[in-house]
């Protein structure tokens, strides 16, 4: 009953043109201006008209309508003259290549070896002094796994730094992301597991082999021909099965 009585007395003759006087001040006009041009009444009010736009498009009837007006032959010829014009797609092409610059910009080493897992690219690993050529088969957050046909797989720290190369882009061929270790260190502790022998390449080139005894906190105690060997995780750039 409250909003029945506020409903007819703003229907009042008297009111309106009272309202209506109030609204027509100049100093009345000039304060809403102001108040409607703060940052955060824009900001408000474009919130809000996005709300209401994904609302109405999301209604049943708005989404048929646009259908039915988007499958029209002339609406079709119309766009296909437009997305042909030099200017659109000059404009097309900038848009795409800012956005590959922007992709680019946000990746990770294991990121772009990820992307060669994909697509079954051979590439380049140059750290510890020398340089392996493979297929990249599996990447981790500090992790890239190639398949060489020299070493078979070799596991690359990227904690050292490696230098990455393509060698070839394949036009086929590639395999989509499974499972596998996370970590560096989670694959030296599978050959832990396993007590199976591997090669240790250091940051400078340097190779330890043996079996792996335990990987601790910061170092890989190794069981080689020479006796017992503490190697630092920190330096180790590469490992494969011996």
């Amino acid at each position: 009953e409250v909003k029945a009585k506020k409903a007819e007395y703003s229907a009042r003759p008297d009111v309106k043109a009272k309202q209506a006087e109030h609204n027509a001040r100049p100093e009345v006009k000039a304060k809403r201006a102001e108040y409607r041009a703060r940052p955060q009444m824009k900001a408000k009010k474009a919130e809000k008209m996005k709300q209401y736009m994904k609302q109405y498009n999301a209604r049943p009837d708005v989404k048929a309508k646009k259908t039915e007006h988007n499958a029209r032959p002339e609406v079709k010829a119309k766009k296909a003259e437009y997305w042909a014009r030099p200017e659109v797609k000059a404009k097309q092409a900038e848009y795409e290549a800012m956005a590959m610059q922007a992709a680019w910009r946000a990746r990770r080493i294991v990121d772009v070896a990820r992307a060669w897992v994909v697509h079954g690219d051979t590439v380049e690993v140059a750290v510890g002094g020398m340089a392996i050529v493979g297929a990249v088969t599996h990447t981790g957050t500090d992790l890239i796994v190639l398949q060489t046909e020299v070493r078979g797989r070799v596991d690359v720290a990227v904690a050292a730094h490696p230098l990455l190369r393509l060698v070839h882009a394949a036009d086929r061929g590639g395999v989509p992301p499974g499972p596998g270790p996370r970590t560096f260190v989670a694959r030296l502790t599978e050959h832990e597991v396993a007590a199976a022998p591997v090669v240790l390449v250091l940051d400078d080139g340097l190779q330890v082999e043996g079996v792996v005894m335990a990987v601790a906190a910061d170092h890989v105690l190794l069981d080689s021909r020479q006796g017992q060997r503490v190697v630092p995780l920190s330096r180790v750039a590469l490992a494969w099965l011996a």
